[in-house]
């Protein structure tokens, strides 16, 4: 069985590893981007909040087109090549569907990311996102594979 090291994702952060990480975190209708090198057999995720950077205060990844463009740029700055990644989507459930009101942040999370994915020609090759329930993501940068349990 091989050992990995396990690290918890906060939101508004990044994380990077070329070796076998575990990279665990919870979503509402937070949204988390998987991107994996499959020649490098290297990963990073992002856990954001908010779809877009307002230009008050700090740009910092808790705002999806910050922390794609972060995630994207962590993974080239550490050797990657665009040609060699993939990407997997999580999150961006509706947690309060009763409580009324067009403005859904999952739904918006979910766009921006997407958006990005089609900017910097990444494939996206699996996701779970939307509904009505949190999940709790867990992604192996070593294998690129990723355990969702839904709550």
């Amino acid at each position: 069985m091989i050992k990995r090291v396990q690290i918890y994702l906060l939101s508004g952060k990044l994380a990077f590893s070329d070796s076998g990480y575990l990279i665990k975190t919870i979503l509402g209708s937070c949204v988390s981007v998987c991107f994996w090198d499959s020649r490098k057999k290297a990963g990073a995720m992002n856990h954001f909040l908010v779809p877009v950077w307002n230009g008050r205060g700090l740009a910092t990844p808790k705002y999806g087109n910050v922390a794609m463009e972060a995630l994207y740029e962590k993974m080239i700055t550490n050797g990657s090549n665009p040609d060699d990644l993939s990407a997997k989507l999580f999150g961006g459930a509706r947690i309060y569907p009763g409580s009324g009101g067009s403005y859904d942040p999952g739904r918006e999370n979910i766009a921006e990311a997407k958006k990005k994915l089609e900017k910097f020609d990444v494939p996206l090759t699996a996701e779970d996102i939307g509904g009505n329930q949190g999940r709790v993501v867990i992604f192996c940068t070593d294998s690129g594979d990723v355990y969702v349990r839904k709550n």
